[in-house]
């Protein structure tokens, strides 16, 4: 009896222990990760729109000419 009172006890601190464990360890990686999209929203906002649309071209031209060269013209 006494065996299985000692037992429930550690059983329940071991609980404790961990769940504060997961807690931390979960509320750090939500601190970093909106750090991270903090950063990549202010790093979005910097670039301006003309540096997009020259990604987005260069992206579409170079998919043409793969085609291009796959259909052999």
């Amino acid at each position: 009896m006494l065996f299985r009172l000692i037992l429930s006890i550690l059983s329940m601190v071991l609980e404790i222990i961990l769940n504060e464990f997961l807690r931390w360890a979960l509320l750090l990686l939500w601190i970093r990760l909106k750090k991270k999209t903090t950063l990549l929203t202010l790093k979005f906002k910097a670039m301006k729109s003309n540096n997009i649309w020259k990604i987005v071209i260069g992206a579409v031209s170079a998919a043409l000419g793969y085609i291009l060269n796959a259909i052999g013209l």
